[in-house]
């Protein structure tokens, strides 16, 4: 073979070369290089208090920065005026003038550093983030008024999701220097932007639905370990994690029994020992009543309850759980599931949640998991005839038995959080054991634009509120369509846009707002009308406002 003479190309040229893609820095090089980036940005707000900070620096470091400082002063005093630089140094025989004149040189000096600092890419890069919303709700912030959210406390020391992001994205980045005088391109700003989401709902994961203190830079350790694995960490992390399977269910299914609907009532977590009425008397039945007791126990975790009920939107989740697991069991797949999986099967969930969707369906979850229920259904079963006269039927357990871990996704491989449950639901049990199961099938979940009295393929925008408001409407319609196959009547066929609105805690601050609800509860019935769920609707009204919705089956 002949000799190859031709040069090595330089290796710029070759990074430029097309299709030379440099392999991305380590977790390991990234962490390394996060107090870099702290440091520059100390050093430029504040010289000496970052060469007192940064205790493990030369003790000959901080000398010399002020006499290098100081001799820059004098320079400047002695080019003013035309003075000996020795003579000015000489606090002995330095005259009263240039003493004023050394000292409005620092503060000169100061106030540039003050400007650099304020034009640099650094506060580019923060200011990109401080509008943004959040998922976790930082205690490094300061949240006094909206004018001041985002702002971050001078007197902390405790450094904020937000400063997590931007040091990460420089640490990321070595060629930008976070304290030079630019501003990041558009592109830039869009990953940052990006990586802070990511960053906000892992956080979320990370401390169970934003209840639990951080451990200090621990998640952001972990957060971009998992962002920057190496090979041989990706091989490992993949050869050591379970697969996890997606679970579509192809019905959507609403436990509908006293408990579900006391749960919803406040104040019935941690209420103390109370008789669930289960059967309401008819002509000449007598009430039948079930000791109940449902307890909230944060276990050893610093989970706090902030409402004494389950609301609406929580109800979904846990229909959502439901309908998953009976999928999951008769496809004999593991009960392993994703909050991505968890919102696809709520209604008006699409194919994927966004960081505040996930830290909302977690932290539902995790309220779940420590959600204790203790219900003595004796009574009721032996009068369902389910149970002999001389048994008994106690329910003593967590409302959600499940186990959170990391997974590794079937088909593309990424690590995801996900939750193993270990047993099948307690509400499910209950509710199968008694019949009060409402089943519909899974596609008037997802609810679409209708065009031309079609459903157009379109889905409609979602919010918590929506959402909460589309699976109320769902279940109710469902009840109707249970009576009226079952030739009785529970409830009636109108739903009252004041109960409605009440029930799932939607927001009706003002007319715009309560009109807008208004109009997505039509859209909704539009599609469900468009798809056959309901023959169609009209609106009920008392004088020129609309009170309600008449359903017709």
């Amino acid at each position: 073979m002949a000799n190859d003479n031709r040069k090595p190309e330089p290796v710029a040229e070759q990074l430029a070369m097309p299709g030379f893609e440099p392999e991305p820095p380590a977790a390991e090089t990234i962490k390394k290089q996060l107090p870099v980036v702290q440091f520059r940005m100390d050093l430029l707000r504040s010289p000496d208090d970052a060469l007192a900070k940064w205790d493990n620096l030369p003790d000959t470091v901080y000398e010399t920065w002020y006499k290098c400082l100081f001799l820059r002063l004098v320079q400047a005093v002695a080019q003013q005026t035309g003075a000996d630089p020795a003579q000015i140094a000489d606090k002995n025989k330095r005259t009263p003038e240039q003493q004023r004149l050394l000292l409005e040189a620092g503060a000169r000096e100061q106030l540039a550093r003050m400007d650099a600092f304020f034009d640099s890419a650094y506060m580019d890069a923060i200011n990109t983030l401080k509008q943004l919303p959040t998922v976790y709700k930082d205690p490094a912030e300061i949240e006094i008024n909206s004018e001041d959210a985002g702002t971050f406390d001078p007197e902390s020391e405790a450094i904020s999701v937000k400063e997590q992001a931007v040091l990460y994205f420089f640490a990321l980045h070595d060629e930008l220097k976070p304290e030079a005088a630019a501003e990041l391109t558009p592109e830039q700003k869009e990953e940052l932007q990006a990586i802070f989401t990511r960053l906000d709902a892992f956080y979320m994961e990370r401390t169970n639905g934003g209840e639990t203190d951080p451990d200090g830079g621990a998640i952001l350790f972990a957060f971009i370990e998992r962002e920057n694995p190496t090979p041989e960490t990706a091989e490992s992390i993949a050869a050591k994690l379970p697969l996890v399977q997606g679970v579509r269910p192809t019905a959507h299914t609403m436990p509908n029994n006293a408990l579900m609907n006391v749960l919803q009532q406040k104040p019935a977590i941690n209420a103390g020992a109370f008789d669930m009425v289960v059967s309401n008397p008819k002509g000449r039945r007598r009430e039948i009543t079930a000791y109940t007791m449902i307890s909230f126990d944060p276990g050893e975790t610093s989970i706090k309850i902030t409402d004494a009920k389950l609301t609406e939107y929580e109800r979904q989740v846990s229909d959502a759980i439901v309908s998953l697991w009976i999928e999951a069991i008769k496809e004999k797949l593991p009960p392993v599931f994703t909050p991505d999986m968890i919102y696809r099967s709520m209604p008006g969930g699409s194919d994927k949640a966004s960081p505040q969707q996930k830290g909302a369906i977690t932290k539902a979850i995790e309220k779940f998991r420590r959600l204790h229920i203790t219900v003595d259904a004796t009574e009721e079963m032996r009068k369902r005839g389910i149970i002999p006269g001389n048994a008994t039927y106690k329910i003593d357990n967590f409302y959600l038995s499940a186990t959170h871990a990391e997974y590794k996704v079937k088909n593309g491989g990424q690590t995801v959080n996900a939750y193993r449950l270990d047993a099948e639901p307690i509400i499910l049990t209950y509710c199968r054991l008694t019949s009060q199961l409402l089943t519909v099938p899974a596609k008037y979940i997802e609810i679409q634009k209708v065009k031309k009295g079609r459903a157009s393929g379109e889905l409609v925008t979602m919010n918590a509120d929506r959402q909460a408001m589309t699976g109320y409407m769902l279940r109710r319609i469902a009840v109707m369509k249970h009576d009226k196959r079952n030739k009785v009547q529970t409830q009636s066929n109108v739903i009252l846009f004041d109960t409605l609105f009440a029930e799932t805690g939607t927001k009706t601050d003002n007319r715009k707002q309560t009109m807008n609800n208004r109009t997505f509860c039509f859209d909704v019935l539009e599609y469900w009308k468009a798809t056959g769920f309901i023959a169609g609707y009209q609106q009920q009204t008392k004088g020129r406002t609309v009170t309600g919705i008449i359903i017709s089956l």
